[in-house]
């Protein structure tokens, strides 16, 4: 008996693999199918509303004329809000100390007590009693933020320089970080906000602290002005000497001292250049100190005072004019949906 080897059958996986894909295509078909219905469902709500709209637009449009009118009846008869704003910039840390008091003010307003608000702006009770808030944002952009991350690297280690990049100082940056700030006083009275700008500021002034830092840096500055004119005037006598010396050695000259005066005449304009730059750099650096003298002058810079009279704020999310016309229509679309619900399930029930 002859022993034949046997042959594999892959019959069977073949028609396992076929029957698989065929499993597999007849789920994606059903699959985008359904989607298909889904949208198609959504589209006929779509009509039907539009058609729910079209059957019922003069409601609709009565709806919203009458919340209209009624939101311009409620916005002419509610108080009337003002805004003021300032930008200032703190000096010497003050600007955790500025928030603070800001903050003090809030709570005072939030209680409505208004004589001890009154005694912190020294305005009077009644005055005090119209601001409804005031706030403080700072406001950074990408030329101060840059700035700061300069002068934060240049006071670092090589090593720790390395290992700090700008992204991780940018998210270490806070409020009190910001050069520039914002403070908007909201009130009832277009004029009051004016009168506290000098009690916020010299809230800062006053404080024993920060007025003793101002002392310093001023006398820091004035010693610094007279170093750099005092720098200027050696090296005024300093040029004056080596320009004696070249007269001298002019006059002085003959044949055979030609060679090292033309020389050492080098080397001394190289030196009276070097002179004039030095002068150009402490010029330049009297020009910055003075800039500095301006903006630190005081604990708190005013770059943009508060306004004479108040800006009315007008939102329109949050004028009764623009809510309560969508407020009434949306109303009116829950109600006809609610009557075709009820005519679909009576017909449903017969």
């Amino acid at each position: 008996m002859s022993n034949q080897p046997t042959q594999p059958n892959h019959n069977s996986d073949e028609i396992d693999i076929i029957q698989l894909f065929s499993y597999f295509g007849r789920g994606i078909k059903k699959f985008f199918k359904t989607i298909g219905k889904f949208f198609k469902w959504l589209f006929h709500l779509f009509i039907s509303l539009l058609i729910l709209v079209q059957k019922n637009l003069v409601y609709f449009l009565i709806a919203a004329a009458i919340g209209f009118i009624g939101g311009g009846l409620f916005d002419h008869s509610k108080s009337k809000v003002y805004e003021s704003s300032m930008i200032v910039q703190p000096n010497f840390d003050s600007a955790e100390q500025l928030y603070n008091n800001i903050a003090y003010y809030n709570e005072l307003t939030d209680s409505r007590d208004s004589l001890s608000l009154a005694k912190e702006m020294k305005i009077a009770p009644e005055e005090a009693g119209k601001i409804l808030s005031i706030e403080i944002v700072p406001f950074f952009d990408k030329k101060q933020k840059l700035k700061l991350f300069d002068d934060f690297v240049r006071n670092l280690d090589t090593i720790t320089r390395q290992s700090f990049d700008y992204d991780d100082f940018e998210s270490s940056l806070t409020d009190f970080d910001a050069v520039f700030h914002r403070i908007t006083i909201f009130s009832s009275d277009n004029t009051v906000a004016k009168k506290m700008e000098n009690q916020i500021v010299n809230s800062i002034e006053k404080t024993s602290f920060f007025r003793k830092r101002s002392d310093v840096e001023k006398a820091n500055i004035l010693l610094q002005d007279s170093l750099y004119k005092k720098q200027l005037v050696e090296i005024d006598s300093l040029q004056k000497v080596y320009q004696k010396s070249l007269i001298e050695a002019a006059r002085n000259s003959n044949a055979g001292t030609s060679i090292s005066l033309s020389e050492g005449e080098g080397t001394k304009n190289q030196r009276e250049i070097e002179l004039l730059l030095q002068i150009d750099e402490i010029r330049q650096s009297l020009v910055n100190l003075n800039e500095k003298k301006v903006f630190t002058e005081s604990a708190i810079n005013i770059l943009a005072e508060l306004p004479e009279k108040g800006i009315k704020v007008t939102k329109v999310s949050k004028s009764y004019k623009f809510i309560l016309p969508i407020f009434f229509v949306g109303i009116l679309l829950i109600f006809l949906l609610l009557v075709q619900l009820n005519t679909f399930l009576k017909k449903y029930t017969r």
